[in-house]
């Protein structure tokens, strides 16, 4: 490195280390909203299985069978006038 000066090279690096760390910074910013934008999907898609779950708790609790209808047919059909 001839002519150069130990000066003008700290001066370089330092540059260049201070280039990566803004890299470096605006590479973590931008994965931390990405992270935050999925974060807020996920609490929407939890929310709609939630729904989704109680719907199916809700039909589980009035489904019958049709055993039980065949019967509830049968006494209907047994039962006088």
């Amino acid at each position: 490195m001839q002519g150069v000066t130990k000066q003008e090279v700290f001066e370089i690096v330092e540059a260049s280390s201070a280039a990566i760390l803004d890299a470096i910074q605006i590479f973590a910013t931008n994965v931390d909203d990405r992270f935050d934008r999925l974060e807020g999907r996920m609490e929407v898609l939890e929310g709609r299985v939630d729904t989704l779950e109680s719907t199916v708790d809700s039909i589980d609790r009035r489904m019958v069978t049709k055993g039980e209808l065949n019967r509830q047919l049968h006494r209907l059909r047994v039962m006088p006038v």
